[in-house]
């Protein structure tokens, strides 16, 4: 009997070789890890731990990250701050930004 997983419909056999979750549709899947924010021991923003983070999120291969409200921390932010690692951000990374 084939499974039905809307828009497509797989034979079982098909289903036990690659698993079920591989066929669920048609859609490219995305993966966009959520980025922390990382801070020196005295509270400021550590600038060159934001660069390795999205080089490491880049070789990766993802598809685009998520900065900023996510962990929490950008209501502890001036504003300032906040745009402050979104510009490094897209200045670092060509990928889709959330």
């Amino acid at each position: 009997m084939p499974l039905t997983i809307s828009p497509i419909v797989l034979p079982v056999s098909l289903m036990a070789a690659t698993g079920p979750m591989c066929w669920v549709s048609r859609r490219r899947c995305t993966v966009t890890p959520i980025a922390p924010t990382p801070f020196h021991p005295d509270g400021r923003i550590d600038e060159s731990s934001i660069d390795r983070m999205c080089d490491f999120f880049v070789k990766a291969g993802v598809d685009g990250m998520t900065v900023l409200g996510q962990l929490g921390e950008a209501p502890k932010m001036a504003h300032e701050e906040s745009v402050g690692i979104v510009k490094r951000v897209l200045a670092r990374v060509k990928l889709p930004i959330v």
